[in-house]
């Protein structure tokens, strides 16, 4: 990750964790007028200077954030700044409708690689909390990406919320990694489906 856009993202990341413990008062008005207006500005899909604040606090929201991304996974965002922001903001949030929908996402042949990537990414924490590989890992040339073997975090991610699922994200995403890896029209999406299969396994 470019050094500057690392020093944004973990800025924003500090303004959340400052929203996440004004969250633990019930009362917080501010949170729930912050958390309406994101919700808001997230579900329409309008593009905007508020759009990168408001993927950062969706998921101090609540139960109500998962149908704002849902909304913006439909149509997802193309610059990789913002992306990033999206894959941070969703692993901390599991429901079934996220899996099926991130599921949906890495298929989709209509999307750019890097839009696709950034589904597969939350679904590799999904399916083993102690992994978050970024787009660099997948994005280099195939024989480096092949050669790859992305290390596990310090400690396990931990969502903020997380449903029961009716079955592990690990059983649905294998199957669709085996189909992308055999015969994927794009090369990036293969490679990348290839290197995830060989370290779920592992």
């Amino acid at each position: 990750m470019r050094w500057p856009l690392a020093m944004a993202i973990a800025s924003l990341l500090v303004a959340a964790s400052d929203r996440l413990a004004a969250q633990a008062a019930p009362d917080s008005i501010d949170l729930r007028n912050d958390c309406r207006r994101a919700r808001q500005l997230l579900e329409t899909g309008r593009a905007g200077p508020h759009r990168v604040e408001a993927l950062s606090l969706i998921p101090l929201c609540g139960p109500d954030a998962v149908p704002a991304l849902l909304s913006v996974w439909s149509a997802p965002p193309t610059t990789r700044s913002e992306l990033e922001i999206l894959v941070t903001s969703t692993r901390a949030l599991v429901t079934q409708h996220l899996v099926q929908t991130l599921l949906t996402t890495l298929q989709r042949t209509d999307l750019t690689s890097v839009q696709r990537l950034a589904g597969m990414l939350v679904l590799v924490t999904y399916a083993d909390s102690t992994v978050a590989p970024n787009f660099d890992v997948f994005l280099a040339p195939r024989d480096t990406v092949l050669a790859t073997h992305y290390g596990h975090v310090d400690h396990p991610f931990i969502p903020i919320m997380q449903d029961a699922l009716p079955v592990p994200v690990r059983d649905q995403l294998t199957p669709v990694l085996e189909e992308l890896a055999e015969g994927d029209p794009d090369p990036i999406i293969r490679t990348a489906a290839e290197v995830v299969l060989r370290s779920l396994r592992y």
